[in-house]
This record gives C-alpha cells, structure tokens and sequence, in this order.
C-alpha cells in the first residue's frame, strides 16, 4: 500500500525537460580491447554518449558529473533490468524527465555489443530499446545511430546537420557505372576516386542497378549493351530531383545498335530538361566512332562530355620511344619525359605529335592493342609497353569540388606525439582561435572529421571542434598514426591532442 502512493505521488510530480544518461555496464571478454583500462570504461562510454547525443540533438543533457555525484552507486553502470526495478527511486530525486542505461559486451574487436534503453519518469516505464553488433573502427557512427533510434522524438540538431551538408548525398550527385568486364582497368581508378559518402553510386550489372556501398563492389563481369545504359537512366530518373541532382555517366558498352544510341540522345535531352546537370566521362574502352557519337550530346541543354587522356609509354627497337595519350577522339605521340606533365594539364597536347588515324582500323585504335599496331604500320618491333596512366582522378576531384572559388582557405600543420598532420581551413573565427594557440606555442585538444580520396587523409572543412579538456569523449581520443587503419568516416569526429607548427594561405 504504501510503495502504491509513493508511485501515485511520483505522477503527479512535474519532471523537467532533461535527459540523463548514466554510466554504461561493461563486459570485457578479450585483452586489451581499448587503450584505457576497464574500470574507466563505464564513465567514458557514458560521456561518448552524452558527447553524441548533443551533436545529434537539440536538447539539455545532464552532465556526467552531475549524475555520478547524484547516484554514486551506479558509476559501474546501471543496466535495464536494474533500472526497471529501481526505476522509482531513481526517478524520486525529480532531476530529470527520461533517462538512457546502456551495456557493452567485447567479445572480440569486430564483434563488440551495444544495449541501450530509454525509461521515462512521467510514465514510469521503458520506451524504447535497441542493440547494435559493431566493431572497434564502427564504434562512433553505430553508437550515434543506435542513440537516434531511441531519442527519435527530440528537435533535430541543425547545427550538426549544417555542419554535415557538405557530405549529405540526398539530392546531389548520382553516379552510373558500367559494370560490364570491360571497366576493370578502370575500376582501380573508380575506387580510389568515387566516394559513396557523398555520391550515389550504381552499378549496372545483369539488367539490375546495384547500390555501391563500398567501392570494393566495384569490379567487373559479363556483357552489357546500350539498352542496359538506357533501363539504368529510366530507373535512376526516378531518384533525381530537377535543379538540385548531377548525374555522372561512366559507361563504354555501346552497341552499334544506331537505334538505341538515338534513343539515348532522346533520354538523356529528357533528363537534362528537368535541370539534371549531366556529366559523361570518356572510359578506357570506349572506342573513338562511338565518342565521337557521344560528343553529339554535348548540344543538348545541361550534358557536359569530359574528355579523359589515357596514355602508355612504348620503345621499339628502332630506338624510338615515346608516351602514346589518347583524349577524346585524338591520339597524340608526347616526349615520354613529360607524360606526367602532359596528364596534370602543366603541358598542352599541341606540342605533340597528332596520330593519323586513317592509317589504322578502329580495333587498332584500341589502346591495348596500338603500341603493336604502330610497330607493324612503321616496320619496327615493339620491345617495351608501359601500364596505362590516366587523368580521370584529376577530373572526377575538379568536377566534384564544391568549394567556391573566392574563398580563402588556410593550411595549418599539426603535430601530436605520433606524426604531424596538415589540416584545411576557411573559417576565419576558428583561425583566430588556433592563432592564439600557435603564438603561445602550447597544446591543446582539436576535434576533427576525416574523409579519404586520391590524396588520401583529408579533414573536412571546417568542421573542427576546440573543446575543454572536461568536455573531450575520451573514448573517442586518437593518435593521428592511428587514423591510416581506420575506416574512415566523414560522421565521425576524433579528438587529438595537438600543437601547431605552421600556418600557410592557399
């Protein structure tokens, strides 16, 4: 009787608008899973949460310190079951209207456990509950996604969704790639240059459009035709949004169907008269008559066709050597010195020598079999054939660039105890703040977001942290040697501890 008009008086208590969020129960069934020792891991999987909940949401959670002061006997952890049972005394200090417990068992580094629940104290129940398998390299992004299934109803941080706009895929760009055996010498390039963080890839293959989560899916087999080309653009048209989406064409399995290069033409003037921006890059494969149809499009409103050089170097035996580039429908013999000057654009191909064309048959064209071709036209023997080099990484990051070009941006070298770190910047606030840190020459904490291409290990503009020592997620505090074997995820953000050594203007 009397534990039923204490839960009767716990109802009619007003409760304010906070969320608590208490030290998680940790089970450790491996050595050494973390830098940090085991009986830490309660509290900092308890601020990593606080930390991305607060990035996620536009609402007050309490501070770590505040709750462990509250509730001491939970700082090893409070789990479900026991919250269910003292749910009543933990809600009877009236601090906060909801709370969150949450567990985590490592059972190994790739399969690592993750129980969270939510309980409110207006109703006195549990409302929601969800588990996430991850791994050491996924632990941020699928604690942060596993939080937003249970805090579903909570204002939406825009903010955080501001700062993430530069690597949001909805209504941006749309790539469409050939999947036919034919792409592999290009799929190399492909994965070291398309990036499904911020593009929707696809790849045609066997009459479906499949989904590029990783670009490790990139890879080839089998046949395809014009007619797979225009099932692909009838399917994806649905996905774009007029005046806001790009669409990106790889593609070299063109038949000699002329029927279905026409209604080609006509798909894709119906596609760019929505305002759909779309680029056709040059492929490896692709034959020269078929380019040169391609190039037709260009009349089209909204269609850019890219011209990508593709160049070998060959010797014979008559002493002769040189860089053989092919760029749309030409193919130019270069000084083999200057190949690589020839690709980066620093030399133009009008000082080279142009191919006549007329003199070989379009199979012979292919960059294969030309080097050989060439050797027979001119009586000499082929002796050397370098690998094929190609521009189109350079394209794929100066069409993609989104940056403006009045901009000024800055580089700024960091070092931690491991390596040192160049970082880019436009954000003149964020510079002055680092200014000071670089004039007193001392150490501070940084949190950074990290994405990969060509280049390798970039941060991302602008969306830097310079947090409290108090306010840092330590579960989240890394090395910068440790950022070459991550997975690396634009979502994320690390934390180092840093100095400056040198400031530049781009």
């Amino acid at each position: 009787m009397i534990l039923f008009f204490y839960a009767i008086s716990l109802f009619g208590q007003t409760f304010p608008e906070k969320i608590a969020i208490f030290p998680f129960r940790v089970n450790i069934q491996i050595e050494n899973p973390t830098p940090h020792p085991e009986t830490e891991l309660p509290l900092l999987f308890q601020d990593a949460t606080i930390f991305l909940s607060k990035t996620l949401y536009q609402h007050e959670f309490l501070e770590s310190s505040y709750i462990n002061e509250n509730y001491p006997e939970f700082r090893e952890g409070l789990v479900e079951l026991e919250a269910k049972v003292q749910m009543m005394k933990i809600c009877s200090k009236n601090l906060f209207s909801h709370f969150l417990v949450g567990e985590a068992y490592f059972y190994s580094k790739d399969n690592i456990k993750i129980y969270q629940s939510v309980f409110s104290c207006r109703t006195m129940q549990k409302l929601y509950s969800s588990q996430i398998t991850t791994n050491e390299f996924k632990l941020q992004r699928d604690l942060k996604k596993n939080i937003s299934k249970i805090l579903p109803f909570l204002p939406e941080n825009l903010f955080y969704k501001r700062w993430n706009s530069q690597f949001t895929k909805e209504n941006k760009i749309f790539v469409l790639v050939d999947g036919s055996g034919s792409m592999e010498t290009l799929f190399p390039v492909l994965k070291n240059s398309l990036n499904p963080e911020v593009m929707n890839i696809y790849k045609i293959q066997n009459n479906n459009l499949i989904l590029v989560s990783n670009t490790s899916q990139l890879f080839g087999s089998g046949e395809l035709s014009t007619k797979d080309l225009l099932y692909a653009l009838n399917q994806i048209q649905k996905e774009l949004i007029p005046f806001e989406s790009e669409l990106w064409i790889f593609f070299d399995s063109f038949d000699k169907n002329a029927k279905s290069f026409r209604e080609l033409g006509v798909q894709l003037k119906q596609i760019s008269n929505q305002g759909i921006k779309i680029k056709i890059f040059q492929t490896y494969k692709l034959e020269i008559d078929k380019w040169i149809e391609i190039e037709n499009f260009k009349n089209l409103s909204n269609v850019e066709i890219l011209p990508v050089k593709y160049a070998r170097v060959c010797g014979y035996s008559d002493g002769s050597r040189f860089s053989f580039i092919r760029m749309g429908r030409s193919i130019y013999l270069c000084n083999e010195e200057r190949e690589d000057d020839f690709l980066r654009g620093i030399n133009e191909l009008n000082e080279c020598a142009m191919l006549d064309l007329y003199h070989y048959t379009p199979e012979e064209l292919n960059m294969d079999l030309l080097c050989s071709a060439y050797a027979r036209k001119n009586k000499t023997k082929l002796v050397y054939g370098s690998s094929i080099k190609t521009d189109i990484e350079r394209i794929i990051l100066k069409t993609s660039k989104k940056e403006q070009a009045n901009k000024l941006y800055f580089k700024i070298l960091l070092k931690d105890s491991t390596k040192a770190l160049w970082i880019r910047l436009s954000d003149r606030t964020l510079l002055n703040k680092l200014l000071e840190y670089k004039n007193t020459k001392e150490n501070f904490y940084i949190g950074l977001s990290f994405y990969k291409d060509m280049n390798g290990v970039q941060n991302v503009l602008d969306k830097i942290l310079l947090p409290e020592q108090k306010e840092i997620p330590k579960l989240f505090l890394l090395k910068f040697k440790e950022l070459e074997k991550r997975e690396i995820s634009s979502e994320d953000i690390y934390f180092f501890f840093v100095q400056i050594l040198d400031l530049r203007y781009e």
